[in-house]
């Protein structure tokens, strides 16, 4: 659950939670409710008195059910008019008093939100990768029956170069959620070293937005190559980019994400993780994206800033790179970045 004022600014927040004897109680509005028919949600709330900003925000569980069995006492006001994910309604919620579980320390809840966001991020990226493959595997099927000028659609050189591109952006996603995937794996079963951790905590918000923003580009993409066709609602093409659209909004958008990288670089730990992964994977262009990010780094400020995006998608596509390189994929630098070079 997400409020108004609060979105990716979250030290906003304004739900209000207060003791009720041994229980607490949430007092205030979400203004996005992501799936509003679950059994459990969870949300951030500021218990009365404590600080303001995230420091001050506790992780409660609220269950649809009250402790009596009867309906939480929480009002559903509408459900969201959304572009996509319609087959998930999406709601705005009033907590009158809302019956809520602390979960861990009140003082750690934005902490323990951002462990959740990862694995959430995690799950975007997965999907945003299962898009892509889906819309290769639709594009390049047409290809291979659609006749335009005297041949089959995929005998024209130039098709042939926007399906390859398009199935670069779709391998290059999978190869680099996985990654993040296996790091994931170590960290939870406490077999990661600090590099991994450091690695993880920059690979993570690289990966969820490079492979969100591709994803809405390979779908688009789709469709046009099915010409007109594509354009069509019976063949399922424009549903694909409309659920693809969530995915750069969804668990933070472009720019919020690459403000995060750029905050997880400054600590010389986590650039030199990256440094030597992208070694270890003879990465394209590895220093010329390493130099790029020494320079940000450097220059700091308004202008850091404003070099964020550049440099986190500079960074991804050169890791996408070099992890199909190593695992013998063949790929030239220019098929990753459709359309963003």
């Amino acid at each position: 659950m997400t409020e108004r004022q609060g979105g990716s600014d979250v030290g906003q927040n304004a739900v209000v939670a207060k003791r009720d004897g041994d229980r607490w109680r949430l007092f205030g509005q979400k203004f996005f409710c992501s799936n509003i028919g679950c059994e459990v949600a969870l949300a951030l709330a500021r218990p009365e008195g404590a600080a303001p900003g995230t420091r001050g925000l506790a992780l409660f569980l609220v269950r649809r059910d009250g402790p009596d069995g009867s309906r939480n006492r929480y009002r559903i006001d509408r459900l969201k008019d959304k572009l996509g994910t319609r087959a998930m309604a999406t709601g705005e919620v009033t907590l009158e008093g809302a019956h809520a579980e602390l979960v861990g320390a009140a003082e750690r809840g934005f902490a323990q939100m951002t462990a959740m966001l990862n694995i959430t991020r995690l799950h975007n990226a997965i999907t945003a990768a299962g898009i892509m493959r889906r819309a290769v595997m639709l594009a390049s099927a047409y290809a291979g029956q659609r006749e335009a000028f005297g041949r089959k659609l995929e005998a024209h050189p130039l098709h042939r170069e926007v399906l390859g591109q398009m199935a670069a952006e779709a391998d290059g996603a999978l190869y680099l959620t996985m990654r993040m995937a296996q790091l994931l794996g170590r960290i939870e079963v406490s077999a990661a070293d600090a590099a991994e951790l450091a690695l993880f905590r920059v690979g993570i918000a690289l990966a969820k937005l490079y492979t969100a923003k591709q994803a809405v580009a390979v779908a688009s993409e789709a469709i046009e190559c099915f010409g007109g066709q594509g354009y069509m609602e019976d063949t399922g093409l424009p549903r694909l980019l409309r659920d693809a659209q969530v995915l750069p909004i969804w668990e933070g958008t472009t720019s919020v994400l690459a403000l995060d990288v750029l905050r997880v670089l400054s600590k010389g730990d986590a650039l030199d993780a990256l440094g030597a992964e992208l070694e270890r994977l003879h990465a394209p262009e590895r220093g010329d994206v390493l130099d790029l990010a020494r320079k940000v780094r450097l220059e700091g400020g308004d202008t850091g800033e404003s070099m964020a995006r550049r440099l986190a998608f500079s960074l991804a596509r050169s890791w996408m790179g070099g992890l199909l390189g190593g695992a013998g994929v063949e790929v030239r630098p220019r098929d990753i970045g459709l359309p963003l070079r």
